[in-house]
């Protein structure tokens, strides 16, 4: 399942619950995101032939996204709109995931969580990436 969080103009986030997806390849996000975020189930003996990938140009220029993968634990976050306002909160157990796409988000851990974070490179300081609420 996934769940989109909006504040009525723009999807703000999506949460992949761990039950999204079946057999074969099935990509949460448009072709048109700068993180392509999907998920692959396959069964033993399945292979997917060797390859690697051709570089591609990127001119990408806009919020830097943000995925977290909850490998164990609970989370709950808070989504704000890009003003500061408060849009929804939501719980992430484990095996779920988040992409943050615009907006804020805030966190309080309700157990000894441990998250995966992938985001937009390079990182510079926290004075010149993040505004606080």
């Amino acid at each position: 399942m996934i769940e989109e969080i909006n504040n009525g103009q723009e999807c703000l986030a999506m949460i992949i619950r761990k039950n999204f997806g079946s057999y074969g390849s099935h990509f949460a996000t448009s072709l048109e995101n700068p993180l392509q975020i999907g998920v692959i189930e396959r069964g033993a003996g399945d292979v997917i032939s060797s390859h690697k990938h051709l570089p591609v140009q990127v001119d990408y220029c806009g919020v830097r996204q943000e995925f977290l993968h909850v490998m164990m634990g609970k989370v709950r976050v808070k989504f704000f709109d890009t003003e500061g306002r408060q849009v929804a909160e939501r719980v992430l157990d484990q095996g779920d995931s988040l992409l943050q796409m615009s907006g804020g988000h805030g966190f309080n851990f309700e157990e000894p969580t441990r998250l995966i974070e992938v985001k937009l490179g390079p990182y510079s300081t926290k004075d010149n990436d993040k505004q606080s609420y």
